[in-house]
């Protein structure tokens, strides 16, 4: 779920079979809690889209290490070399660490968050989740939350690109060596997104 948007005028689009259609669309504020004023709810809107956007960089982050490991698999089950192996372990260690300090891995089912602390992805979340709750601005500690969190995502993505500029260099070249497809952390396929001529 997204932010919330704060009262004004809109412009909703609907695409079905080639076909776009556009509408006016007015939003408002709830008139039964009149002390909420039109700043309030930008201002609302404002913190909860900083937040979700922290936590799609978050989310990205994770989908990118899970595309290394699965690229990684596949050019093992390609070759057993020894130096790829030793590379691609130190890469798997390394990247391994990072994603279970943005997301909590261990979570197979609903009861799992009551025996393993949820991460910075999650933390993030609820914060704004807890920012949607009614209508207003963010409370006072909201921001003081967000910039704590958003600093040790920081730091997590920070330490991701040191990983992708050593390890997977390293990997890389290894492949490379090989006549292997090199590792792409956008890339969504095990094979590999570029063909190796």
């Amino acid at each position: 779920m997204g932010p919330t948007a704060p009262p004004g005028r809109y412009t909703v689009r609907l695409t079905a079979d080639g076909e776009t259609v556009t509408a006016p669309l007015m939003v408002e504020g709830n008139p039964w809690i009149p002390e909420v004023t039109d700043a309030d709810m930008r201002a609302q809107y404002e913190f909860s889209r900083m937040v979700r956007d922290r936590v799609n960089d978050a989310n990205e982050a994770v989908i990118a290490i899970r595309h290394v490991k699965a690229q990684l698999e596949n050019r093992y089950e390609k070759s057993d070399d020894d130096r790829l192996h030793s590379a691609g372990d130190e890469l798997d260690k390394n990247a391994s660490a990072v994603e279970a300090d943005i997301y909590q891995v261990k979570n197979q089912s609903g009861q799992d968050p009551l025996n393993f602390p949820i991460r910075v992805n999650n933390r993030l979340a609820n914060l704004m989740a807890m920012a949607e709750r009614g209508d207003g601005r963010p409370n006072n500690n909201m921001p003081e939350i967000f910039r704590i969190m958003s600093n040790r995502l920081e730091g997590y993505l920070d330490h991701l690109q040191e990983i992708w500029s050593s390890d997977l260099a390293d990997v890389n070249r290894e492949l490379e060596r090989l006549n292997l497809p090199t590792i792409d952390p956008q890339c969504d396929k095990p094979e590999g997104c570029r063909l190796v001529m």
